[in-house]
């Protein structure tokens, strides 16, 4: 799935949409073209993220029990990534 996040999200523009601590679960609304999706990412302990860009070429890697979501000026590391059709806040 990564792989395929990855290409759904190269030319994206991503926006912080929200960060719930209580949940420790960080959203993005994702635009890409015409079309709104959500990605959720939980439990979270690396989160160093501008509050928008256009990811050019993201990649995920396995660290441990993490996963790591890279791009220029992008950095979240945490156990679990979802992409959802809805806003989930």
């Amino acid at each position: 799935m990564n792989t395929e996040l990855a290409i759904f999200l190269t030319g994206s523009k991503v926006r912080l949409w929200g960060f719930t601590p209580s949940h420790d679960r960080l959203t993005f609304k994702i635009e890409r073209e015409n079309e709104v999706r959500f990605l959720v990412c939980v439990f979270c302990d690396i989160i160093k993220v501008p509050t928008f860009k256009i990811f050019t070429k993201p990649s995920f890697a396995q660290d441990g029990d993490f996963i790591l979501l890279r791009d220029e000026g992008f950095e979240i590391r945490c156990v679990e990534i979802g992409l959802f059709d809805e806003d989930p806040t």
